[in-house]
């Protein structure tokens, strides 16, 4: 994690961690999840690292990580704002 955030002159803001992900076809997934979890940090910052077959990443704006930090019940997604899709190819990293 350390080398890619130095080759990428991530100094500022560090990756904590990077997700590989081999998609054998377009229709392979990740369930929907939150890395807002504390051992990632206040700011987690995250890199996915795709190899295999062009795959749609999706992504959406959380207020409240699940379970809710506050105690609040719902799912903590911001429906406020679009969800955000970007195709990724072999080799490409978001």
């Amino acid at each position: 994690v350390d080398e890619v955030s130095r080759d990428l002159n991530m100094a500022q803001q560090p990756f904590n961690a990077i997700l590989v992900r081999l998609y054998f076809d377009g229709s392979d997934e990740i369930a929907w999840h939150t890395d807002g979890r504390t051992f990632l940090g206040s700011t987690p910052t995250i890199a996915s690292l795709s190899f295999g077959a062009n795959a749609t990443f999706q992504m959406r704006r959380m207020t409240n990580v699940w379970p809710s930090v506050d105690g609040s019940s719902g799912d903590g997604i911001d429906r406020s704002t679009p969800q955000s899709n970007f195709v990724v190819g072999d080799g490409d990293m978001l």
